[in-house]
């Protein structure tokens, strides 16, 4: 029998057949998810699409003014624009294209877990054993989260050429000495084509050069000729030195390039450091025992942790990870140092994500590259015990049965994702305390018009939240509204405590779907006048504390915009104008509130107003948004040609915000 298993494990043509299978096999299983919808970001993220045309101007807004990263991630949304303009933005197409990078990704990682075994004794199998990794990464139930969210695909891009940077490395690393030119060529691909990439798609791509070192490290050791060492050593001087150099220097000296991140957050810097470790660990848990009970996208329930005991686990956590790093260091040399290339591989993958920066405490998507080195390293240590123990066809059974549950795992997770209600009822059983699982929940019932579940789950946020009270009132309102039912005047009083006792989390969105509803005239019992003396009041006596940084000053600006749009769409273009100006005086170069002042005073037949504010806003023009430069040309013109005619009857034009 052993024979037959090692005459089965030594074939190289079996297993590339049995990755067609396996990549057939993905496709089948997610397949079902494709017809879900929109969740969380999606449609925020995604909505300059709606305006895309033929001309070039409005492909470039698409590509230049998304804000999920400084780079706007221009690469990403070229993707999103293309699947737009083909297919009409239809859901189905972006989750479609997300599928087909998935797989493409996971035949990436075939070959590279191919080529990297075969610098070690797991060569003669080295194949099989690249298939057993790619079936644990394609089907890992932590994967649907990313794959079947589509604006995850900034993640997936990202890691793709990430992957195809990993893979030149090593090609090339294993030509330099046969044919160096090649090898020089496809080494230095990785840094100077693959990494560009990686980072336009998405900011986290500027690790490659640190998961490339970590590659060289425990698969080639810096063996090479004098010459070539050498250039080795200058690549990561350039790559990762001088960059990682230069990014220490800037939090040093501008402490708030880092903090500023944390102003609006429910945690600090420290805190969150103490809780990465222990989530880092969750991650593990979810990425090698096969269940998707509480995976997913709602995780902002997850406890923080305040000090090294609290809880117990988070100097556990730590404790553990400095013990990891500590022995991949000291074993770095020896032939178990593959053992710890995947723990390393998963903590650099991390490090900009799960560390200083102060993103969001927990998010599945963060381990679609970094659960590449564990399952790597897991499917060498069953080759190690394989090759140690005498239960060789043990060890190939659990090798295909762990994929196999994993599987079998996923496609429940996948048929959850069927429909945006099945993810909220699944999130609502294992993570009965998220705010937003609550909140998303309200805003569905609501749009169904069930208002009793809305508000019985928007009592709940508040519950869960007393910062929150402002945005639960303004909730409450929408959905007194779509049920057709009068707003109590206790709603606008609550709204108004929340607002001057600084309850506000989450009222942006609260104020946005509220917008939705006026626009649509589907709240005709709003008392706007009383709503409008609330806010105008509130954000005139807190402007000056709120806008001491930079979080809470594009806040107030997006505050004032959206009251002004809020009362433009109940008629009251007048009252929307101050609005308009505090918005301005925040930010001047930001030319929304020009344009929507100019649009609101031609309504009022205030033509001289209007060359004002046409004046003031195009001095403010930067180029930097042509559709907004290309406005106010077409506000110029008509202007110029209505001298002092009668006001045109509808609006000229309409900027996004």
């Amino acid at each position: 029998m052993c024979r037959s298993v090692n005459k089965l494990l030594s074939n190289e043509v079996a297993p590339g057949w049995a990755l067609y299978l396996l990549l057939a096999i993905t496709l089948a299983g997610y397949w079902p998810g494709l017809a879900g919808g929109w969740v969380l970001d999606d449609q925020v993220n995604l909505a300059p699409l709606a305006n895309l045309g033929d001309d070039p101007t409005s492909w470039y807004v698409v590509l230049t003014t998304n804000g999920s990263g400084p780079l706007g991630r221009p690469l990403a949304m070229l993707s999103f624009a293309v699947d737009q303009f083909i297919h009409g933005g239809e859901v189905w197409s972006f989750k479609y294209t997300n599928l087909m990078i998935h797989v493409l990704c996971g035949a990436l990682i075939f070959w590279l877990t191919g080529r990297l075994l075969q610098e070690h004794r797991f060569a003669p199998q080295r194949w099989w054993f690249a298939l057993g990794v790619s079936a644990m990464w394609l089907l890992t139930p932590m994967q649907v989260s990313t794959v079947l969210y589509v604006v995850q695909r900034m993640t997936q891009l990202s890691a793709l050429f990430v992957l195809a940077g990993l893979l030149c490395y090593v090609i090339g690393r294993q030509h330099l000495e046969k044919n160096r030119r090649r090898g020089l060529g496809l080494l230095l691909s990785s840094f100077m084509l693959w990494m560009p990439l990686a980072i336009l798609s998405k900011e986290n791509g500027a690790l490659l050069p640190l998961l490339v070192f970590i590659v060289e490290v425990f698969f080639f050791g810096f063996r090479a000729r004098p010459a070539d060492k050498r250039l080795l050593i200058a690549v990561y001087v350039v790559f990762l030195a001088v960059p990682a150099l230069a990014i220490a220097g800037k939090i040093l000296l501008d402490p708030a390039f880092l903090l500023n991140g944390y102003i609006n957050r429910e945690f600090t810097l420290t805190e969150r450091l103490l809780t990465e470790p222990r989530i880092l660990f969750d991650y593990i848990k979810g990425l090698t025992i096969p269940s998707g009970a509480e995976l997913g996208i709602y995780h902002d329930d997850y406890v923080k942790s305040t000090g090294l005991l609290s809880p117990i686990t988070t100097a556990v956590s730590i404790a553990a990870w400095l013990i990891i790093l500590v022995l991949s260091y000291l074993a770095r040399a020896r032939p178990v140092a593959v053992f710890f290339f995947g723990p390393l591989f998963f903590f650099g993958a991390h490090l900009m994500e799960s560390t200083v920066f102060g993103l969001e405490l927990y998010f599945e998507h963060r381990n679609y590259l970094a659960s590449y080195g564990l399952f790597l390293s897991l499917a060498m240590l069953f080759y190690y015990l394989m090759q140690h123990f005498r239960w060789k066809k043990t060890f190939v059974v659990f090798l295909i049965a762990l994929p196999a549950t994993h599987a079998a795992a996923s496609y429940q997770r996948i048929l959850t994702w069927t429909s945006f209600e099945s993810i909220l009822l699944s999130a609502e059983q294992s993570h009965p305390e998220s705010l937003r699982v609550h909140g998303e929940l309200a805003i569905f019932y609501y749009n169904r018009r069930d208002f009793d579940q809305a508000v019985s789950h928007l009592d709940r946020v508040q519950e869960l939240d007393p910062s929150s009270t402002s945005s639960a009132a303004m909730h409450r309102m929408v959905a007194h509204c779509l049920c057709q039912k009068d707003i109590p005047e206790a709603e606008y009083k609550r709204l108004q405590a929340g607002l001057y006792a600084g309850m506000v989390k989450y009222l942006i969105p609260g104020i946005r779907q509220m917008i939705g509803v006026v626009k649509h005239n589907q709240c005709p019992q709003l008392n706007v006048d009383y709503l409008n003396a609330i806010f105008d009041q509130w954000l005139h006596i807190y402007q000056t504390q709120a806008i001491n940084n930079a979080q809470g000053r594009i806040q107030w600006w997006l505050l004032n915009i959206q009251m002004a749009q809020l009362l433009e769409y109940s008629g009251r273009y007048s009252l929307a104008i101050p609005y308009l100006d505090r918005a301005a005086a925040l930010y001047p170069n930001r030319l929304e509130s020009g344009l929507l002042k100019l649009r609101y005073q031609l309504m009022l037949g205030d033509l001289n107003g209007a060359r004002r504010t046409l004046t003031d806003t195009m001095q403010n023009d930067r180029g930097d948004r042509p559709d907004y430069s290309e406005a106010l040309r077409v506000y110029e013109k008509s202007l110029h040609m209505l001298g002092d005619g009668p006001t045109p009857a509808v609006p000229l034009v309409s900027p996004g915000t």
